[in-house]
């Protein structure tokens, strides 16, 4: 599904004229249907890693593959169909539109490719009511909760039925309880769809609820 071949990414070191390494020769392998966390402290790369997996990032050396191609040699077209239809991307702001209704912010991704029709708006309902939030499925995010408003995000990052989803810091903002109900409705989407599901998170709690747990340290997997 997913694979880092030695990849390494740096960056300028501000006025300096050496760079700084964040990732030296990464390499990893997420199978379909199966979850990793990447955990390590702060600042050693691993939202750089996500960007990468992503394509919001191009890597200095090494290969970032997907069902086995390259990403970065996709054309433009395919490198849009990969970022809103193949990967669902879950922050850990939730980044709703006030101005929307929670229904419209779900529906937001299918929006960016073609009309939307009755069977997204069907596929909308039903995750929204999987995360638990059909009650308020015309309230605006000005009027939920953090956790309600994390709980939306997720159905928004799935509703293209992605074949990956990436997940940074997704319970940071949240408090004990409402980041329990957060991890277990992502794993709950994640198996639902068969998704491969990859988590950038300091949380060892959802950590440990992954497949995997990959750690990151000095720009290096272990």
């Amino acid at each position: 599904m997913l694979t880092f071949e030695n990849v390494c990414k740096s960056f300028e070191n501000g006025a300096a004229t050496a760079s700084r390494m964040v990732l030296n020769n990464v390499s990893f392998t997420l199978k379909p249907g199966l979850s990793a966390a990447i955990v390590g402290p702060s600042g050693v790369g691993k939202s750089t890693l996500l960007n990468l997996a992503s394509a919001l990032l191009k890597p200095d050396a090494g290969k970032i593959c997907f069902e086995g191609k390259d990403i970065f040699s996709f054309s433009e077209h395919e490198l849009n169909n990969y970022r809103n239809r193949s990967i669902g991307i879950v922050f850990q702001q939730h980044l709703l539109f006030p101005q929307l209704t929670l229904l419209d912010n779900v529906l937001l991704p299918v929006l960016a490719q073609q009309k939307i029709t009755q069977v997204h708006r069907n596929r909308a309902i039903e995750l929204i009511d999987l995360v638990g939030l059909s009650l308020v499925i015309n309230n605006y995010p000005t009027t939920l909760s953090g956790g309600e408003c994390q709980r939306a995000a997720l159905a928004r990052a799935v509703i293209n039925n992605p074949k990956l989803i990436l997940a940074d810091e997704p319970t940071g903002a949240l408090d004990e309880m409402n980041a329990g109900i957060v991890s277990n409705l992502l794993l709950e989407v994640q198996r639902t769809d068969g998704a491969a599901l990859l988590v950038v998170t300091h949380n060892q709690q959802l950590a440990a609820k992954m497949s995997r747990q990959l750690v990151l340290s000095h720009g290096c997997i272990k």
